[in-house]
């Protein structure tokens, strides 16, 4: 039975920390509020122009990018295209003769 009283203690202390914390952590958040809104006003007036200037300089590179991949997306269709066709050159091969035996003119 005296277990099952230290578990009660240790538990309602536990409780008690938490709540401290959870208190003191509301606290600190409503005194540090308007510092947190001033740094942030601050850096966001700061960083507006960097974050302009990277998105110009992100819209050049993929200006310049767009024709480099229509190339090697030209590439790699022209590489799949002879992937699927050297396999059936040799069919091919063997029609075009068949077809030229079957339409031969006549020696005589």
């Amino acid at each position: 039975m005296i277990d099952l009283g230290i578990l009660v203690v240790l538990g309602t202390l536990a409780l008690a920390v938490v709540s401290v914390l959870a208190a003191l952590k509301i606290v600190l958040w409503f005194l540090l509020l308007p510092f947190r809104l001033i740094y942030w006003t601050l850096a966001a007036v700061v960083l507006l122009p960097v974050l302009l200037f990277k998105a110009v300089v992100a819209l050049l590179v993929a200006v310049a990018a767009i024709p480099l991949l229509l190339v090697a997306m030209a590439g790699a269709v022209g590489a799949g295209l002879l992937l699927l066709l050297v396999p059936v050159l040799p069919l091919v091969l063997f029609g075009v003769i068949v077809y030229y035996a079957a339409h031969a003119e006549p020696l005589a």
